[in-house]
């Protein structure tokens, strides 16, 4: 490598900038899992507008780290640049300069995602926050309201043909809300609605109970509905496959009424205990 002082140079300030940027990221983050955060156990999800997040003063703070962040985002860009154009002379001898490369890309990429989901600008957008329950993680996503020209292009475009099957995708006995979200064209499509076997009116009741508190409430949320599918199983001898939301409420409840069950002869399966092909079987 011709340059080799320049090299040791940027590769060295490579590595301090990296811990700084990490740092200044991590108080960006945190702030924002502060503002939201709430007196519950559970994952926590909300939807972000244009004005709140560019013009509340509840979040001038927020947006000034943003704007750090952003920031030496872009001085860690250029430095990344710097350093790959000394050692873009190697990249024939040496996979590691392209893999260099490559990261260059995903980090380019990362940034654009980054300004673009912050802005909040696209009103054929809508944003939200992610925070999981154990609060290790934020994440801040943008998706369109709609998909149809991303499918078109992505998918839709490089097949002969495609088959979507679903017992959720009729609306009022048709398709029409289906394919209009999807962009599918009327004359390109062939339809068809099978309907169930099964027996609704007969083979099936619904329960909303109406006495247990809110999910906000996680501990609250967790005893309530313990009872109540306690109640619903011994009712109806077991036979049945519950749901949940998150990991966190199926274990919690679980080990609330799992013992109580098998004392009155249940066999009782958690997910995760056993490969899921033996636990369908057994079941």
């Amino acid at each position: 490598m011709e340059d080799s002082e320049q090299y040791i140079y940027l590769l060295n300030t490579l590595k301090e900038e990296i811990s700084i940027l990490q740092n200044i990221g991590d108080e960006y983050f945190d702030e924002i899992r502060k503002i939201y955060e709430t007196n519950t156990e559970a994952p926590i999800k909300k939807s972000l507008n244009n004005f709140e997040m560019t013009k509340s003063r509840f979040l001038e703070n927020l947006r000034e780290k943003k704007d750090i962040f952003q920031g030496k985002l872009a001085d860690f860009l250029n430095l990344m640049m710097s350093f790959n154009n000394v050692i873009d002379e190697e990249k024939d001898k040496n996979p590691e300069v392209i893999n260099f490369n490559n990261h260059l890309k995903m980090f380019k990429a990362y940034i654009d995602s980054f300004k673009f989901i912050n802005s909040f600008e696209d009103d054929n957008y809508i944003y939200w926050l992610d925070i999981n329950s154990k609060r290790t993680n934020v994440v801040l996503t943008a998706t369109p309201l709609n998909i149809a020209q991303k499918l078109s292009t992505v998918l839709f475009d490089n097949l002969d043909r495609l088959v979507f099957a679903s017992a959720t995708i009729v609306v009022n006995g048709n398709f029409d809300y289906f394919k209009k979200s999807l962009g599918l064209d009327e004359e390109d499509c062939i339809e068809a609605i099978i309907k169930s076997p099964f027996d609704y009116d007969e083979q099936m009741s619904v329960y909303i109970p109406s006495d247990i508190q809110d999910s906000e409430n996680i501990n609250a949320f967790v005893s309530d509905a313990s009872k109540f599918i306690l109640n619903i199983l011994l009712k109806t001898n077991g036979k049945a496959f519950i749901l949940f939301t998150s990991y966190t409420m199926l274990n919690q409840i679980y080990y609330s009424i799992s013992k109580k069950l098998k004392d009155k002869g249940f066999e009782v399966f958690l997910h995760g205990d056993k490969p899921r092909s033996q636990i369908i079987k057994e079941f």
